[in-house]
C-alpha cells in the first residue's frame, strides 16, 4: 500500500513541476499598432503633439504610448518598420480604446486586437487662448556633433529651464 502512495505522490509532483513552468513562461500579448492622419482645430497638426491611447488594462507612459508627432498632419508612420502608437498591457481582446491628443479626448475609439495594425485618422478640437487656462510650449531642437537635444523656449525665443 505504501508503494502505491509513494508512486501517486511522485506522479503528482512530476505533473505539477511540468505545468507550473508553462504558466510562468506565458508570453505577453502583442501590441496593437496605430497610425494615421492628425488634424487639430481643423488643420493638419504640427510636429510636437502627443498622441495617446487609453482603455481598461492599457499601459500608458511607456515607449510607444504616448508618441509625439514628428511629421505635419500625421502620427505614427505608414512605413511597415516605422514607429507607431503601440497599445499594450493586460488588455482583453475587443477592449475599447479612446484616443487623446495633448491630453484632450478626440472622442474616437477603436477595438483592441493583439498584433493588429490599424490606420485611424484622428481629429481633435483643442481650445486656444481665452482665459489663460493653458500654456503654449515652444521647443528648439538642436544637433551638435551628432548629439541631439530639445530645449524649451519662451514665446519670444528665450531658452527656458
Amino acid at each position: 500500500m505504501n508503494v502505491k502512495r509513494i508512486i501517486s505522490i511522485a506522479v503528482a509532483v512530476l505533473v505539477l513541476t511540468c505545468i507550473a513552468p508553462m504558466y510562468a513562461n506565458a508570453q505577453p500579448a502583442l501590441p496593437h499598432a496605430f497610425y494615421g492622419a492628425l488634424e487639430v482645430n481643423g488643420s493638419d497638426a504640427a510636429p510636437g503633439y502627443t498622441v495617446e491611447a487609453r482603455g481598461e488594462g492599457v499601459t500608458i507612459g511607456i515607449a510607444g504610448n504616448p508618441i509625439e508627432t514628428t511629421e505635419v498632419g500625421r502620427y505614427g508612420s505608414v512605413d511597415p518598420l516605422g514607429a507607431k502608437l503601440a497599445v499594450q498591457g493586460d488588455i482583453s481582446a475587443g477592449t475599447t480604446l479612446t484616443f487623446y491628443v495633448n491630453g484632450k479626448s478626440t472622442g474616437q475609439t477603436a477595438k483592441w486586437c493583439s498584433g493588429g495594425i490599424t490606420e485611424l485618422d484622428l481629429t481633435v478640437t483643442i481650445p486656444t487662448g481665452g482665459g489663460g487656462g493653458g500654456v503654449t510650449r515652444y521647443y528648439m531642437d538642436t544637433s551638435l556633433f551628432g548629439v541631439e537635444e530639445r530645449y524649451r523656449t519662451s514665446l519670444s525665443g528665450e531658452l527656458q529651464e
